[in-house]
């Protein structure tokens, strides 16, 4: 099945911001960020590119209470499209009947006559797709139902956070991954496409030569890209306290 398309005229695109029960200080830090950059503009798409949350594999008809402030806020914007990643799972029968137009891996934008595709990143490595293939596997639902909503929610947020070394993303930004990145955006120019944006692998960049974009994470960066009405595109810096946000500090 083809990935659907999506005509954008703004487009601000966010990935990685790990949202934890433990930590309500990201969250704040994004709903600021939907109200001040996001709400202003009804003309502006709203993309997750997938690991909202530090862990949650949605159960049907149930949100954990520590979520529910920042979904709520999300579906009260008018355009926001949703990749799930690979902390993010199961999205459409957690949330039921929602206005977010959720994905499970891809969505394809046209803005400003270019061709973006936009990816969590986990599914360019083949660890990435054993490990969505089990999440999605009978395995894995028996387990949940066993555990049940609160107990799955439970522990997967306690093995994530044992997942992420002080100063780092989950696994540190891999020189193998942003390879295998580069690599995988220049077989998707070569499929017509001019730029690919990732998130998972926590790096922050533009590598024009191939054609991707890396969004970073709000772990540290609290960065994402801005796909703008005049047709300029810029990755950008989260600041509360600035009227506009400023670009990555050179790496």
């Amino acid at each position: 099945m083809a990935d659907p398309v999506r005509s954008v005229e703004r487009a601000l695109i966010v990935s990685d911001l790990h949202i934890r029960a433990s930590d309500r200080s990201n969250a704040r830090r994004f709903l600021s960020f939907l109200d001040r950059r996001v709400a202003p503009d009804p003309d502006c798409t709203l993309v997750i590119a997938g690991d909202l949350f530090d862990f949650w594999y949605a159960m049907p008809g149930r949100v954990p209470p520590v979520l529910v402030e920042v979904l709520d806020a999300i579906q009260r914007l008018p355009r926001v499209i949703w990749i799930e990643g690979n902390h993010d799972l199961r999205l459409p029968r957690g949330l039921g009947a929602t206005s977010i137009d959720l994905q499970r891996t891809a969505v394809d934008l046209r803005w400003a006559d270019e061709r973006v595709r936009v990816e969590h990143g986990d599914l360019i490595r083949r660890r990435g797709r054993l490990t969505r293939a089990f999440f999605y596997s009978p395995l894995a639902e028996l387990g949940a139902r066993l555990l049940g909503s609160d107990g799955t929610f439970w522990l997967g947020n306690t093995v994530a956070a044992r997942k992420d070394p002080e100063g780092g993303g989950y696994e540190g930004q891999s020189d193998g991954w942003l390879a295998r990145a580069k690599s995988y955006a220049a077989r998707r120019r070569a499929d017509g496409f001019d730029l690919t944006v990732l998130g998972h692998g926590h790096w922050l960049g533009e590598w024009p030569e191939s054609g991707l974009v890396c969004l970073g994470d709000w772990l540290r960066f609290f960065s994402y890209l801005e796909l703008g009405s005049d047709g300029r595109r810029s990755l950008r810096i989260y600041d509360p306290d600035a009227s506009e946000d400023p670009p990555p500090s050179p790496r």
